[in-house]
């Protein structure tokens, strides 16, 4: 079985009416299958992505969120497709603690650019888990898990690529 990576993403942009019909569609699907639009062609990617267990967890006017996971990765490439045909821009924030894999995209449809910040074996390497004491230490330092620091780190590269 291949391992999860789990994906919250939120699309946002001037008309999200075709998305949230798809993601509803992604939803009913799911019942039996794992999920993508039908204009996206699996065969031409590098490694399908399918959306598998689509939730809605917020929608408003100006943007819907849903959370969802794929097969070993985040659906990156996917999602650029996605956005491009139906003119909305998104957030992906990803992980796949089995193989180190934490990090977010964010595909921006006026300049057609995707960015992807992730931590590296660097990063992760910096939180052991120590079996002896039933705790996580990051840099030597207890930490209530290794999510925490993994997020504390990823939003510092976050900050750090804004500037």
């Amino acid at each position: 079985m291949a391992n999860h990576c789990f994906n919250g993403i939120s699309f946002y942009g001037k008309n999200l009416t075709k998305i949230k019909k798809l993601i509803r569609e992604a939803i009913e699907v799911n019942i039996n299958h794992g999920w993508l639009p039908d204009f996206i062609d699996a065969n031409k990617l590098r490694y399908a992505h399918y959306l598998f267990d689509v939730e809605i967890i917020s929608e408003s006017k100006e943007s819907i969120g849903i959370n969802c996971w794929t097969k070993w990765s985040p659906p990156i490439e996917e999602l650029e497709l996605l956005c491009r045909q139906l003119k909305v821009n998104c957030t992906c924030s990803y992980e796949e603690s089995g193989m180190g894999i934490y990090g977010q995209s964010e595909y921006n449809f006026e300049t057609d650019t995707t960015t992807d910040v992730y931590l590296d074996d660097d990063d992760t390497n910096r939180v052991q888990y120590d079996e002896e004491n039933d705790c996580y230490l990051w840099d030597g330092k207890i930490v209530d898990s290794d999510i925490v620091a993994y997020q504390e780190m990823l939003d510092d590269k976050l900050t750090t690529n804004l500037n």
